[in-house]
């Protein structure tokens, strides 16, 4: 993987994390004081960026931490333990030719397990944006509950993609494992 690939997944994770950041700040304080022309400028967006690219490490550290409970549940259908699998896909990445194919798998897995942990901070954020800066004439609790709804809905989809691509790549370790064996 190169250092521009793994850039953009940390930029890809970071900017939901920005957005759960950015939805509590204006939840709690106002949306008001910001002069909306100024936020749409190319500076800031700029100058934005490597705090969304430093909330994109720390997120994928933490759905890091989060997830690996149940990768090693899903590896040890394979494998004995956690050397057994490294050992097998430092194999399968120095002698197998689809070492990319394998890297973009892992780059979807992680953006996936990523996303989840964003969808609960995204949800936790617009639910207080909602309950507290929209007008009490608004259907606040409505509009709550659909996009508490939605965000479920894609956590849901997030975790399940995060598990058939886990499964996936185990599976697919394995088989070049055992080509790369005999060839």
């Amino acid at each position: 993987m190169t250092t521009t690939e793994l850039f953009v997944e940390l930029i890809i994770i970071g900017a939901g994390s920005f957005g759960a950041a950015v939805l509590v700040v204006l939840g709690v304080f106002g949306y008001r004081w910001i002069p909306l022309s100024q936020v749409r400028s190319v500076q800031v967006l700029v100058g934005a960026l490597p705090v969304v690219y430093v909330l994109g490490i720390v997120t994928d550290r933490i759905a890091d931490a989060l997830f690996k409970r149940w990768s090693i549940i899903i590896r040890s259908s394979a494998y004995p333990n956690e050397d057994a699998y490294h050992l097998a896909r430092a194999v399968v990445y120095q002698k197998s030719p689809f070492r990319d194919l394998f890297e973009y798998s892992r780059s979807r897995l992680r953006i996936a397990r990523g996303w989840a942990v964003n969808c609960v901070l995204i949800l936790v954020g617009f639910d207080v944006f909602v309950g507290i800066q929209l007008p009490s004439a608004t259907p606040r609790l409505t509009i709550a509950i659909f996009g508490s709804a939605v965000l479920m809905l894609l956590l849901i989809g997030n975790v399940g993609a995060w598990m058939l691509l886990t499964k996936s790549e185990v599976e697919n370790i394995r088989r070049q494992e055992r080509i790369v064996k005999q060839l």
